[in-house]
């Protein structure tokens, strides 16, 4: 189980008491926060609850310039203060950063600040995908040559910072074969379901955006039954990942990265076999790797 938000953490009670079910069923819990309320008392309350993984998002190395961006004075001192009382309890802790415009001349920095100032343990890294309000955020979605100069820093990075970074981005740009030293992870999208703040289930956190998307609601059925019978669900289990269209579709890697985001797609093209839209405006551009092309791919 995945609790994240917004930020959680404003439900402290509600947070703390899931943790608690999922110790006694035995699930691994993890859990992202912007840090904010944090304090190391909740650190070790969270800890005592059996949390696995906690993620803290922080998305540049300078304090004014978070700041300005979160829209909220100290959320950097706090998210740096939150990481520090983690690592010193040995909770497994991440520094989780989404990369966009603004953010991307920084992102050298802000890995060298985040492993070894801090030191954070680990980070992950991905390009922000526009879905909800990220559609539009202040700091603008990444372009294809954006994407590009993404995946060169982050095979820098993993150079210099082996087996502490994790990526979130297509295997066209960066793989486990050509950059060992980052981690690579890719979309469950076929074990996922996501419960939405009103008990709505769909795809991650799709249907706040997409209505059309959401596919049940745990108020008022029982959410195994959504998991068996869901149109959504079954396809995701049983044909997603068959049937890709566009440059997802011709691409070497497509079993392996799986569109990346399967909800972004819907958000663009209205499918989850469509490409991630990423990758298909690079191909369009003519700057998708021709090397990871099976046969010439069609439009989304």
């Amino acid at each position: 189980m995945k609790i994240t938000g917004g930020e959680p953490l404003l439900e402290k009670r509600l947070v703390l008491g899931l943790l608690g079910a999922c110790r006694r069923l035995g699930l691994y819990a993890g859990l992202e926060s912007n840090g904010t309320l944090l304090s190391p008392k909740v650190v070790e309350q969270l800890k005592r609850l059996g949390l696995k993984e906690l993620g803290i998002s922080l998305d540049f190395p300078d304090p004014a310039l978070h700041d300005e961006f979160r829209g909220q004075t100290g959320v950097f001192r706090a998210a740096v203060d939150a990481v520090r009382s983690a690592s010193r309890i040995k909770l497994n802790v991440s520094v989780v950063t989404s990369v966009f415009a603004t953010n991307l001349p920084y992102l050298r920095r802000h890995a060298e600040f985040t492993l070894t100032e801090i030191p954070a343990p680990n980070m992950k890294v991905a390009g922000v995908v526009g879905l909800g309000r990220a559609r539009e955020m202040n700091g603008g979605l990444l372009g294809p040559r954006e994407y590009l100069e993404m995946a060169t820093i982050l095979r820098e990075l993993g150079r210099l910072f082996p087996d502490r970074i994790a990526v979130g981005l297509p295997w066209s740009l960066v793989n486990p074969m050509d950059d060992p030293g980052l981690s690579f992870g890719s979309c469950h999208a076929d074990g996922t379901m996501g419960i939405l703040p009103d008990g709505g289930v769909s795809l991650c956190g799709l249907g706040v955006s997409r209505p059309e998307a959401v596919v049940g609601n745990v108020l008022t059925r029982d959410p195994l039954a959504i998991w068996r019978d869901a149109e959504l669900f079954v396809y995701l289990r049983t044909r997603w990942g068959q049937e890709f269209s566009g440059v997802c579709g011709a691409c070497i890697f497509h079993r392996y990265c799986a569109n990346v985001c399967p909800a972004y797609a819907f958000e663009v093209y209205g499918s989850f076999s469509a490409p991630f839209p990423p990758c298909q405006h690079l191909f369009e551009e003519g700057l998708f790797p021709e090397y990871c092309l099976l046969d010439s791919p069609g439009g989304a």
